[in-house]
């Protein structure tokens, strides 16, 4: 199928609800809805970082975990070798030791694989 690319989009990310705090500056559960190289080191319910006040609304199909934040954030999306996170990765890592997560990350978006 064809890919859609956020610029295209008709209108790709929505505010979060009027009444919610934004930007959301905390910690939040992933709830992984599809087994990828990308939630290897991780698992349903982990928690990760998120600044943000806007999410994508229709990217469905390419959900790998998301949050709840007054609504479903998509929090990991993929879409073939294109990926993304709503959060922050590289938050609890430091220079000398990443956190699994981000390295994974990295791998995935340079070798199409989390095996490197």
């Amino acid at each position: 199928g064809s890919v859609i690319s956020m610029r295209e989009a008709e209108d790709p990310a929505k505010r979060v609800k009027p009444d919610t705090k934004v930007p959301q500056m905390r910690w939040n559960a992933l709830h992984i809805v599809k087994d990828d190289v990308l939630t290897a080191p991780i698992k349903d319910g982990d928690h990760v970082y998120f600044v943000h006040g806007y999410y994508a609304d229709e990217c469905e199909d390419a959900i790998v975990a998301y949050t709840d934040y007054d609504v479903k954030v998509p929090a990991i999306v993929r879409q073939g070798s294109v990926c993304g996170t709503q959060f922050h990765p590289e938050y609890s890592s430091t220079v000398l030791r990443p956190h699994p997560l981000f390295m994974d990350f990295i791998k995935t978006c340079v070798n199409g694989t989390a095996e490197a």
